[in-house]
């Protein structure tokens, strides 16, 4: 699955995969977390970066698509400053830096500060080996890090009777992929999916898996 897959989906408004409200998720756990960093990967136009902002975190996101970032900032009315940084177009404003270009691509001081990892449609995005590859690139630009925490959010489906993205991911995955760097622990899945009223998933039982994950 190669960038351009993406860009096209936001080129031609196809992103049934956004999700128009806060994850229940996200506000349970980060509301009574100490305001810090959080890194949000894959980030689209995601509300829950807005909500995460509103809270008094300070949000760093990255996104391929630059139609997903502008959207982002003008749908919610956020004054931007844009400039050039290397292969990126970096979008600042208060509390809120997004990264527009590929994730692969992400310089090292990109992490220097984050506290949290947010992943709420990253990981479930992405085939499996190009998972494998995105979960590598996080330990290796977060390993100086002595602590760091992530929300980890999955989807679990019958992988045959529709292919993906998204990507069903179980718990059995989740570990091989994360327990060599992080203490992990299985949190109550949602009473219902924000993936419900998915047309990919209509007649399709779906659920919401979450994760969170403490650097060891």
């Amino acid at each position: 699955m190669e960038n351009e897959y993406w860009q096209d989906r936001w080129k031609t408004n196809d992103i049934h995969f956004h999700i128009k409200d806060v994850r229940p998720t996200l506000i349970r756990y980060f509301s009574s977390l100490p305001k810090g960093v959080v890194f949000v990967p894959l980030c689209g136009k995601s509300l829950d970066m807005c909500w995460l902002r509103s809270m008094g975190y300070t949000v760093i996101g990255v996104e391929l698509s630059p139609i997903a970032c502008d959207a982002f900032f003008k749908e919610n009315n956020i004054p931007v400053k844009m400039t050039k940084k290397g292969k990126f177009i970096k979008y600042e404003a208060r509390s809120i830096t997004l990264w527009c270009g590929d994730f692969f691509e992400l310089p090292q001081a990109t992490f220097s500060k984050i506290t949290t990892i947010y992943d709420r449609a990253a990981l479930f995005a992405l085939p499996y080996e190009i998972r494998k590859k995105y979960v590598n690139f996080i330990k290796e630009k977060t390993r100086f890090l002595s602590k760091i925490d992530m929300l980890l959010m999955t989807v679990e489906f019958d992988q045959s009777l529709k292919q993906g993205p998204p990507f069903s991911i179980d718990e059995k995955e989740v570990r091989e992929l994360y327990s060599d760097v992080f203490f992990i622990e299985k949190l109550p899945e949602e009473d219902v999916s924000a993936f419900k009223d998915h047309p990919k998933f209509k007649n399709i039982d779906i659920k919401d898996q979450a994760y969170w994950l403490k650097k060891i």
